[in-house]
């Protein structure tokens, strides 16, 4: 998709930019008379990681080179392979001295290497997952794989850093690999306009907070959210009940916010509350949630979530916080095996909606089938239209619409949607849960990227955190990247000077990246495979030296 941008690099040739690795270093080990050959090489990290002695279609060089803007973490991945037992082998990586200011440095503490192992996360995801990195053996004719990150603070001064992988066999240095990181002087800022957000995280706090249970489990919660903010996220989406609703009760989110926001997230909170009126899924098939729908009762339940946003909004005036979103009702059209339960959520939204709406707050709804056709005949309803009718009376008061990917379509798309919005000063987001729970790399990068970028929705979100660092879950963050690369140059564009040949490269970039990202007629992206072919190296390089020319 970028052959046209790949003749145009001759123009830039006098820039220095990233080098798409795939490497082989060897090393010899005697020991007891036996030789022992571990051999490095690395792999693309959106590629499929090879099997244990499969060695083709590598090709040789020398070193790490990498790029990256202040503010970014920047991913590698590689993998050792043993010809013999390996003994002991353990990785470290040197400091990583600045080329021309010898006293900045990029400290070992600000990268991590981290072993791969196939297993399973939460949620029955099987992807391979980033561990400790641990002193082990490798078996004869075996590969052991690493996942490298090398976080650039924004403070970081701009330059070429020098340093050196070091693999060590029984204590003993066998191999270095020399490491390049050119840091370039720009930031890769938040986007103030776009949050990212995972859907109904569960922290030990969300439900039936204990005082004891936060003093003892106070810092792992934070290292959880630091671990979101690093990824990415920049609002957070607790599930929180404290159920059953005492009046004035609302510990769990204070938890919450409190740590989240010493994490450095900082967006709105877009707080699920459900159960605490009884707006959660019921019937059969959710007989074990709390605060299920078959439980509503419109006066009670009403009142107390007017006092839930009373007792919220005067939270978040004392404590400074980010605005707190109520999300009263997920997915309304989802219980569809109990026709009585699917219209009674479909009016515990328009009421939830409307009281939160009235008080002077925002209200959020994530939604699939209300706009989906497939749901839009029998058995799901008994009169065409019957659950848009339904959803069209909420319209007015869904300050935050939170669409499922893929849809809406039918009679309804994402353009009139997102018209609907802006006419009513609403706002768009999506969700597309298998940019999370799985392990189809170019939905999460695409989703959270290049697609993000070209539809421009005010959010993009998935259900939930996957339970463990997954390798999706460190795509989505290089997802998150291309969209915060493609901004960047815009704003460049926008804000400084540019000399004319850089302009109109630029402009050029900018119309083949939204050319690539073909949309159906409702404004989604059907075929991932296609994916498969797109040089996401070729991308970032491009990217780069855009970078560099509009900030020289």
């Amino acid at each position: 998709m970028l052959n046209s941008l790949k003749h145009r690099h001759k123009i830039f040739l006098h820039l220095s930019f990233i080098v798409s690795i795939v490497m082989i270093f060897t090393a010899v080990n005697v020991a007891h008379g036996k030789k022992r050959t571990v051999t490095v090489f690395s792999h693309g990290i959106i590629d499929r990681i090879p099997e244990s002695g499969v060695l083709t279609g590598v090709t040789r060089l020398t070193d790490i080179k990498l790029n990256a803007l202040r503010g970014e973490y920047e991913p590698f991945a590689f993998s050792l392979y043993c010809n013999n037992i390996c003994k002991d082998v353990n990785l470290k990586i040197s400091k990583l001295r600045n080329n021309r200011k010898k006293n900045d440095l990029i400290l070992p503490e600000q990268i991590e290497i981290h072993r791969l192992k196939k297993s399973n996360a939460s949620y029955r995801i099987k992807d391979w997952i980033l561990e400790p990195m641990s002193i082990k053996d490798i078996k004869r004719w075996k590969m052991e794989h690493y996942w490298m990150t090398i976080h650039i603070p924004e403070d970081t001064y701009p330059g070429l850093y020098k340093g050196d992988l070091i693999i060590t066999m029984d204590g003993e240095n066998v191999l270095e690999v020399p490491v390049e990181i050119e840091v370039l002087h720009p930031v890769l800022e938040d986007l103030p306009d776009v949050q990212f957000a995972m859907l109904y995280t569960v922290s030990p706090f969300g439900q039936y907070f204990k005082k004891k249970k936060y003093f003892n489990l106070e810092t792992r919660v934070i290292e959880f959210y630091k671990e979101l903010r690093a990824h990415g996220m920049t609002a957070i989406s607790p599930k929180n009940s404290d159920w059953p609703y005492r009046p004035g009760h609302i510990e769990g989110l204070k938890a919450e916010v409190k740590l989240a926001l010493r994490a450095g997230i900082k967006g709105p909170v877009l707080w699920y509350m459900s159960s605490l009126i009884n707006g959660a899924k019921g019937g059969k098939l959710y007989s074990y949630y709390d605060g299920k729908c078959d439980n509503w009762n419109e006066e009670r339940d009403l009142a107390n979530l007017k006092d839930i946003v009373i007792t919220t909004k005067e939270a978040e005036r004392k404590e400074s916080w980010p605005e707190v979103v109520f999300i009263p009702v997920d997915e309304p059209g989802t219980m569809t095996e109990n026709r009585k339960l699917l219209n009674l959520r479909m009016n515990i939204l328009e009421k939830t909606l409307k009281v939160i709406n009235e008080m002077g707050a925002r209200g959020a709804v994530t939604l699939s089938e209300p706009v989906d056709e497939r749901h839009n005949k029998a058995p799901f309803v008994k009169t065409l239209d019957e659950l848009r009718k339904k959803w069209g009376k909420s319209r007015p008061y869904a300050d935050i619409r939170i669409y499922n990917y893929g849809f809406p379509q039918g009679e309804t798309n994402l353009y009139y949607e997102k018209s609907d919005s802006e006419q009513r000063g609403h706002e768009v987001w999506f969700y597309n849960n298998k940019a999370i729970i799985g392990n189809d790399r170019y939905v999460a990068r695409v989703y959270y990227g290049l697609w993000g970028w070209k539809v421009k929705p005010a959010g993009l979100t998935s259900w939930t955190y996957p339970g463990a660092r997954t390798i999706q879950w460190e795509i989505v963050r290089e997802g998150i990247d291309d969209f915060k690369y493609l901004r960047l140059i815009e704003r460049l564009f926008r804000e400084k000077p540019v000399h004319d040949v850089n302009r109109k490269y630029a402009e050029e970039f900018l119309e083949e990246i939204s050319e690539s990202v073909k949309l159906d007629d409702n404004g989604f992206i059907k075929d991932w495979n296609k994916w498969e072919n797109y040089d996401f190296d070729e991308f970032r390089k491009s990217s780069i030296e855009i970078i560099k020319s509009l900030s020289r």
